[in-house]
């Protein structure tokens, strides 16, 4: 669309003089607009309805340069006499749909009528008034490319619309130009700085006098590359594991290389950038035309904060153990035993196609067809365990299978063994049980994973054609498919794409399979019938299965399939972060009490249904035969991280610490080599782990979420660093364009005690937010050796701390660690009169190799006991608990099964362990909720 100066004008009764005048102050005014739009341009007298015609035309997404530098003296307010009218002229010229429309004029009419000052960008002023940049009044927005300033002009009149637009850095982007075009390529939208701010106004406070709060997403926001970042990035690449910085590539946000295929792998949607959220505005005092300084102060759920790369924390301590496992045995084990169940023969299509190697079962579909993601959670767990301990003969064979798929990959980008190989006449023909999206889910996170440890972006260029392919496949418009994936999993990776890719077109994709979850007519039943299928023969018969049953946001019981339901929640949980999507966290929030306070067991494990690898009726929770699937405590924990990303909370971060320590770690051995499936809380000495199984999910999930764990200790957002996870480790973290370094030493979670210490290039000052968990009763904080008063400074159970820190601050942390009694809720009829033992956040049990048989004649007292503690070297320096308690005589029963009188009672002695540390010696029986001696008795 052509600009306005090629439109034909208007006549006015003012006559030639106050058109030329027109015609001077739109070209000072930089309004470029549609010839659409300037007939209703030339009928407006004021600067202010022009810059208002501006922000409107920029919020259409029209793509034209928008710059509002009005000269103070032209700049002549007066209240439109139809001012709605106007506004919802300007919404139908910049050719919005009727939602639009609605919000465009909304916007329009909450712009302020009376200002009382201006803040003119400095390097955009006008040539014939300069106006000299004043240190002590300029404002600072810190850009990607250094800082900007804006001069003040005290004489000036401001619109705020037009000094918050221009607050803007380089790397953000308008949106798209059309509702069609979302593909990418010649499409993409190009850095302008000019106008990128107005595309992407949120709608703040629209009755405040002075200003609106105007919001550019971080989705919009990409870091240029660094330079030197490719040199830094092969040399510590190349760096052996005695390096500080080994393996570690420069940040994987500022990774932006051009790829032979000419995509940018750049910055992801980080906090490290500012966004309008944080931009400083002006506002007058009063006194003599002085303009302060101001934050903008965001609501709680208005912070974003995102875990860091996996590559900026390196762990020791109890984690570094479980790591150095992984690197030792689990990631080549995972390759090893995907090679012997045939599934590189089913990807390298220079062998001949194996076919079916496990039977079509009776839900029209095997378990070969999930191989892709067997593969991809391999791949991410090596490239992971790389950064820990270079590989290089590991290495070498995942990017021999990174090559295996970029050769099967079909020219229009599309990937997936089975499909491709061995049902291609099947392509996107049944999502509600074939899996495809999410096999396409773990391979981008695969692809994540690999360019972040080791700067590889072959596999990632491979699934960014796929994605790009998913784009044009999935929506709307005449011939798209309107449909989701029965097994969620690619909304979530669509996020981490995004991020690391600066597209944004990933994160809308992701949002369209949130949105369209559980819409009427249904799509699976609908695609049921195109593809000859009943609608009604399908698994479990019901769309909770696949929590489809209803739209996301109304949703407020949590059903159907364990896994599903928590990828689900998570992709929902990083969009609500992306976009500020309150309508997503408040659903997700009644989500998270539906779980954790009737359907979780102690141990974070959730679902303990086998039938349905899932959830059943509110407080069952059977122990023997729980299922509680080791990738449903894995897939917790990734919801309750996210669930952090809008701001500290230990209602999510200490059950994310309960899954991981428990439900998640106990799927894993010793030595990384067997694999727990499902994990029950009692055993009468027959349930081991696998080395392997025929639906093989677990052994690579467990092995990426320890591999990567790290990442889940720290959250960063523009002003805050959040400690969520306590452990030995090293954090190198970017604050608003600073380096700081946290280092944490302690012997968590055997022993209480933390310390931080604290490396900064300069002072600045931020916010550290220390979890408290819940059950650190007694806990304390210093900071360089003086006291922390908690009461005053814990906010969501997190004990925040605000000043100037400096390098070499040492903060102190002592958790009370003691046993401690869980009781469950009276409806769980598993659990009447029993109790479990808890200690920090690990759950102990009761093994047989210890305590001998007959577990359940173990009777603990009402008041627990003083205990001794005991390292165990055969489970790496576990702690292990002793108390005395009684023990049912059973040996003096008789034979009789039943009779009038309870058995006898002696004297015993009991020793417990980690619950995560059972089966790894001697088999045998093993119990968590052990008899509870009874009030009075």
């Amino acid at each position: 669309m052509r600009g306005h100066e090629d439109a034909p004008r208007t006549p006015r009764p003012q006559g030639a003089a106050r058109s030329d005048r027109l015609s001077r102050d739109r070209h000072r005014h930089g309004l470029l607009l549609p010839g659409a739009v300037r007939h209703r341009l030339l009928g407006i007298v004021s600067a202010e309805q022009r810059i208002r015609l501006a922000a409107a035309a920029a919020m259409a997404g029209l793509g034209h340069q928008l710059r509002c530098l009005s000269h103070p003296r032209r700049l002549r307010l007066r209240r439109p006499a139809a001012h709605d009218e106007f506004a919802g002229g300007v919404a139908r010229d910049c050719g919005l749909d009727r939602r639009r429309q609605r919000a465009c004029r909304l916007w329009l009419l909450a712009l302020p009528l009376s200002v009382e000052e201006r803040a003119v960008r400095a390097d955009h002023r006008d040539a014939d008034d300069p106006v000299p940049v004043d240190p002590d009044t300029a404002l600072h927005h810190p850009g990607a490319a250094g800082t900007q300033q804006f001069a003040v002009r005290p004489d000036a009149r401001l619109c705020h619309a037009a000094a918050a637009v221009l607050g803007l850095h380089d790397a953000q982007r308008l949106r798209r130009r059309a509702e069609g075009d979302r593909r990418g390529g010649s499409h993409r939208r190009r850095a302008r700085p000019e106008a990128a701010g107005a595309g992407a106004v949120a709608f703040g406070d629209a009755r405040r006098r002075y200003g609106v709060d105007l919001c550019v997403p971080q989705c919009l926001e990409r870091v240029p590359r660094r330079p030197g970042a490719a040199l830094e990035q092969r040399k510590l690449h190349a760096a052996g594991p005695d390096d500080g910085r080994a393996r570690r590539p420069s940040r994987d946000h500022q990774l932006g290389r051009r790829t032979s295929g000419g995509r940018r792998h750049g910055g992801t949607l980080p906090h490290r950038l500012p966004t309008a959220a944080t931009l400083l505005h002006a506002r007058a005092d009063g006194r003599r035309g002085q303009i302060t300084r101001e934050r903008h102060i965001m609501s709680k759920k208005d912070r974003q904060f995102r875990p860091v790369a996996v590559p900026d924390v390196r762990v020791g301590g109890f984690w570094g153990k479980w790591q150095d496992a992984v690197c030792n045995a689990t990631a080549e084990i995972l390759l090893d035993r995907c090679v012997e169940a045939g599934m590189l023969r089913a990807v390298d299509v220079n062998h001949p196609n194996p076919g079916i190697v496990i039977p079509i079962q009776s839900w029209g579909g095997t378990t070969q067809m999930f191989w892709d993601s067997d593969l991809a959670k391999s791949i991410e767990t090596i490239a992971y365990s790389l950064y820990r301990k270079p590989n290089p003969r590991l290495e070498a064979r995942a990017d021999e299978i990174i090559d295996m798929y970029e050769r099967l990959q079909d020219k229009d980008g599309y990937l997936n063994t089975w499909f491709q190989r061995v049902q291609p006449d099947r392509r996107w023909t049944n999502l509600r049980d074939h899996h495809e999206l999410y096999c396409a889910g773990h391979l981008i996170e695969a692809a994540v994973a690999y360019f972040q440890a080791t700067g590889k972006s072959k596999l990632l260029d491979v699934m960014c054609r796929f994605a790009d392919y998913m784009i044009d496949i999935f929506g709307h418009g005449e011939g798209q498919i309107p449909g989701y994936c029965g097994h969620q999993e690619i909304e979530l990776a669509l996020v981490k794409l995004a991020r690391v890719t600066g597209e944004t077109k990933y994160l809308d994709l992701s949002k369209f399979f949130i949105d369209e979850r559980g819409q009427e007519p249904h799509f699976f039943t609908e695609e049921a019938i195109r593809d000859g299928r009943s609608p009604k023969d399908y698994v479990h018969k019901t769309h909770e299965y696949s929590q489809s049953h209803e739209p996301v946001r109304q949703q407020k019981k949590v059903v159907g399939h364990a896994v599903r339901a928590m990828y689900m929640y998570s992709g929902m949980a990083d969009l609500a972060t992306e976009y500020k999507d309150d309508t997503l966290t408040d659903a997700l929030e009644t989500l998270w009490d539906d779980l954790t306070t009737k359907q979780m067991y102690v141990t974070g494990g959730i679902g303990p249904s086998a039938r349905n690898e899932g959830f059943t009726d509110y407080y069952d929770l059977p122990n023997d035969t729980a299922y509680a699937e080791t990738c449903a405590s894995v897939a917790l924990v990734f919801w309750a991280s996210r669930m952090l990303g809008r701001g500290p909370n230990r209602r999510f971060a200490d059950i994310m610490e309960q899954a991981l320590y428990n439900g998640a770690l106990s799927g894993l051995s010793l030595d990384g080599k067997t694999f727990f499936y499902d994990n029950p809380l009692e055993s009468t000495g027959k349930h081991h782990r696998w080395r392997w199984h025929n639906c093989p999910c677990c052994p690579p999930n467990i092995a990426r979420l320890v591999a990567s764990v790290g990442a889940y200790m720290y959250g960063v957002a523009t002003d805050e660093i959040a400690v969520h996870l306590y452990g030995e480790s090293t954090a190198r973290l970017e604050l608003d364009g600073s380096n700081v370094t946290l280092r944490q030493v302690t012997n968590y979670p055997w022993e209480g005690a933390v310390s931080i210490r604290l490396e900064l290039e300069e002072p600045r000052q931020f916010a550290l937010s220390l979890r408290i968990p819940e059950w650190a009763d007694g806990a304390s904080i210093s900071v360089n050796g003086s006291g922390i008063d908690l009461e005053h400074v814990t906010l969501d159970g997190y004990a925040r701390i605000e000043r100037e820190w400096s390098d070499g601050d040492a903060v102190s942390i002592d958790l009370p660690l003691k046993l401690r009694p869980q009781f469950a809720n009276p409806k769980v009829r598993q659990d009447a009169g029993r109790i479990a033992l808890l200690r920090g956040p690990l759950v102990y049990c009761a093994e047989e190799i210890d305590n001998g048989g007959d577990l359940n004649a173990i009777v603990v007292p009402e008041d627990l006991p003083e205990t001794t503690s005991t390292t165990l070297e055969d489970l790496e320096g576990a702690v292990a608990v002793e108390l005395p308690v009684e023990r049912e005589d059973t040996a003096d029963w008789g034979a009789a099964l039943y009779r009038p009188t309870p058995a006898a009672r002696r004297p015993a002695r009991l020793r417990l362990v980690p619950y995560h540390l059972w089966d790894n010696r001697a088999p045998g029986e093993m119990l968590v909720w052990l008899q509870a001696e009874k009030c009075g008795g």
